[in-house]
């Protein structure tokens, strides 16, 4: 279970993201070749590169929060004990879940309410950019209760140690 749920969780934050990078790296390229050298710009390779984007950053942000690699502002919360550091995290932790759930349901529903507009050029409907959100929200949520885990399996590491 534990194989499939890392296998799931690496295809759509690594593997969907290089996807999306790749489409939004040839899009580029592709509109700088036909601005600048056919002199004849493409609509559908910007609205391609837009989509891509917004992909690549939402679940890049996923993925970084998973490693525990995105940006922190620290500098007041590393003058505490590494106790309440870990306190305050797990604040944070579930301020972003209660916030997420709460707003869960009405981003998913939006999200599909999207389905009749469609893009400009392509047409393709906007629920196909919008759905990415929901699943960032997801994630995170996930990977927050996961982080949450981790802090209490190190809270209960330090209260060993002390009543040692």
């Amino acid at each position: 279970m534990k194989k499939v749920y890392k296998a799931l969780i690496d295809f759509i934050e690594v593997h969907l993201s290089v996807i999306f990078f790749l489409l939004l790296f040839l899009s580029m390229i592709g509109q700088v070749f036909m601005r600048y050298v056919l002199n004849n710009p493409s609509p559908a390779l910007y609205e391609i590169s837009s989509y891509s984007f917004v992909w690549v950053t939402l679940l890049s942000a996923a993925y970084a929060k998973r490693l525990n690699k995105h940006i922190r502002f620290n500098i007041v919360i590393e003058k505490f004990s590494r106790k309440m550091q870990i306190i305050i995290e797990m604040i944070f932790d579930f301020i972003i879940i209660f916030t997420f759930v709460i707003s869960l349901y009405p981003v998913i529903s939006q999200a599909f309410w999207y389905k009749i507009i469609k893009s400009q050029v392509l047409q393709i409907p906007w629920t196909y950019l919008i759905i990415c959100l929901p699943l960032f929200m997801i994630l995170i949520i996930i990977h927050n209760i996961e982080g949450i885990v981790k802090n209490i399996n190190e809270l209960k590491k330090l209260k060993n140690l002390e009543e040692k």
